[in-house]
C-alpha cells in the first residue's frame, strides 16, 4: 500500500523536480522470465526509484543492511519494498548464511513476477564515476539459476542512471535499460563458479561504462544531454569532438517548464525554503539531491492537504 501510494506520488513529483527526464531501451527489457536490474549508483535513495517508478509491476530493492534497525524503521523499510542485503563492512555476522537466505526470498519474489533491483557498485557516491562492481549481484544471479531458476529464464538488465547535477534540482535525467543478460546460458560456457561471477560482473560493468558519462567537465556534461544520440554508446573522445560541432538548438535548450517550476515555488514556497532548510542541516553531500526530492514531495503534499482544508473551510 505504502509503496503504490510513493510510486504514485513520485509520478508526479519528478517530473517537477527534474527539469526533463529522458527514458530510453524500454523495449530491452524482456516480457519473459525473471528480471533483475543492475544499476549505477551516484545519488543514494533516489537512484531506488528512478528505473521502477513507471514500472508497471512493483518492484523490489535491495539495501545495505545495517539501515534495517529497530522494529518500526525495519517495518517502515519493507512496506517500500526495501529488501536487506549482508555485507562484511555492515557488521551483520555470518552475512553468506544470512545472504543464502535473502536470494531464497528473492526468488520467491521473482518466480512471483516481481523484478528485484540491485546496486552492484555496493556504495552510492555524488560523482560520475562508475566504481568498481562487486560480485553479489553475479553471486546471487548463479545461485538462483543453479537452484529455483534452473528452468526458468533470469535476466540481469543493467540500467544506467545520469544525473546532469548531481546536487541541485531542475537538472536533466537521463535513464536508460540497456541490452539484457540472460544468465542461464553462462553455465553452458564455463563450470567454475568463480569465473562465471567474474565473467557476469564484467559484462554488466562494461555495459554500464559505455553507457555513462565519467567526466564531470561542464563541456563533456552539456555535450552528453545535447547531443541526439543518447544512448549510442559514444566516447568520450566522441561527446568532445561532437560538442566542439554542436550549435545551440532552440528545441533542446529553451526551459519550457521553467515557468511552471517558477509559479509552483511561490506557490508552494514555505515548502521550498523548508526543504532547503532541511537539506543545509543535514549537510550531507552524499544524501543532498536525495533530501531535496523526499522532502519536497512530502511537504509539498501536507501544503496541498492544507489548502484543501482551507478550501473546503471557505466552501
Amino acid at each position: 500500500m505504502l509503496y503504490h501510494f510513493v510510486k504514485y506520488l513520485l509520478k508526479l513529483y519528478l517530473p517537477l523536480f527534474f527539469r526533463r527526464i529522458k527514458i530510453e531501451g524500454k523495449q530491452q527489457i524482456p516480457s519473459d522470465g525473471a528480471i533483475i536490474f543492475a544499476v549505477n549508483h551516484q545519488n543514494t535513495f533516489l537512484d531506488a526509484v528512478l528505473p521502477l517508478y513507471q514500472y508497471k509491476k512493483a518492484g523490489y530493492f535491495m539495501m545495505r543492511s545495517d539501515l534495517f534497525k529497530g522494529k518500526i524503521l525495519n517495518a517502515f523499510f519493507r512496506a517500500l519494498h526495501l529488501l536487506p542485503i549482508y555485507r562484511s563492512q555492515d557488521g551483520a555476522g555470518d552475512i553468506r548464511s544470512k545472504n543464502m537466505t535473502a536470494f531464497r526470498k528473492n526468488g520467491t519474489l521473482l518466480q512471483q513476477g516481481h523484478p528485484l533491483l540491485i546496486f552492484p557498485e555496493g556504495t552510492s557516491k555524488p560523482e560520475f564515476v562508475l566504481k568498481p562492481l562487486k560480485k553479489g549481484t553475479a553471486r546471487m544471479a548463479i545461485n538462483l539459476v543453479e537452484n529455483e531458476f534452473r528452468d526458468k529464464k533470469l535476466h540481469v538488465v543493467p540500467v544506467a542512471i545520469q544525473y546532469e547535477n548531481l546536487h541541485k534540482s531542475g537538472g536533466r535525467l537521463w535513464i536508460k535499460y540497456l541490452s539484457p543478460i540472460l544468465v542461464n546460458d553462462l553455465p553452458k560456457k564455463n563450470n567454475s563458479p568463480a569465473i562465471l561471477y567474474k565473467q557476469l560482473t564484467h559484462e554488466v560493468r562494461t555495459a554500464l561504462a559505455r553507457a555513462l558519462l565519467t567526466d564531470s567537465k561542464e563541456k563533456s556534461v552539456e555535450a552528453f544531454f545535447a547531443s541526439t544520440t543518447l544512448g549510442a554508446h559514444m566516447s568520450l573522445e566522441d561527446l568532445k569532438c561532437k560538442y566542439e560541432q554542436w550549435k545551440p538548438s532552440p528545441h533542446l535548450t529553451a526551459k519550457k517548464t521553467d515557468w511552471i517550476r517558477f509559479l509552483l515555488k511561490l506557490v508552494f514556497f514555505p515548502t521550498y525554503l523548508l526543504s532547503k532548510l532541511i537539506n543545509r542541516a543535514v549537510n550531507d553531500k552524499v544524501y543532498q539531491l536525495s533530501i531535496l526530492c523526499y522532502s519536497g514531495m512530502i511537504l509539498g503534499l501536507l501544503q496541498s492537504l492544507l489548502y484543501l482544508y482551507v478550501l473546503f473551510e471557505i466552501i
